[in-house]
């Protein structure tokens, strides 16, 4: 099982596990996609990934990933 860290650019931080294939590009610094579901929620959360894509080569993404966050966090938060 192979695991790492993921900070998100507003303090966050998640643990992600990827079980089900290797993902050998990632290394410190490197800005990526998770897509997966929550396996668990205590203290740092936990995501069992079903894929992880690259996005170091796209300033854009970087850029709109702030209002993503946010975006995300008022949805979960019913804020509209």
């Amino acid at each position: 099982m192979t695991h790492f860290i993921l900070k998100d650019g507003s303090h966050g931080i998640v643990k992600i596990s990827l079980n089900s294939f290797p993902v050998t590009w990632i290394e410190q610094g490197a800005y990526c996609s998770v897509i997966g579901s929550i396996t668990s929620s205590w203290q740092t959360p936990l995501i069992e990934a079903i894929k992880v894509t690259k996005l170091d080569n796209s300033l854009y993404l970087q850029r709109l990933w702030e209002w993503e966050v946010k975006d995300l966090a008022n949805e979960l938060c019913n804020k509209k």
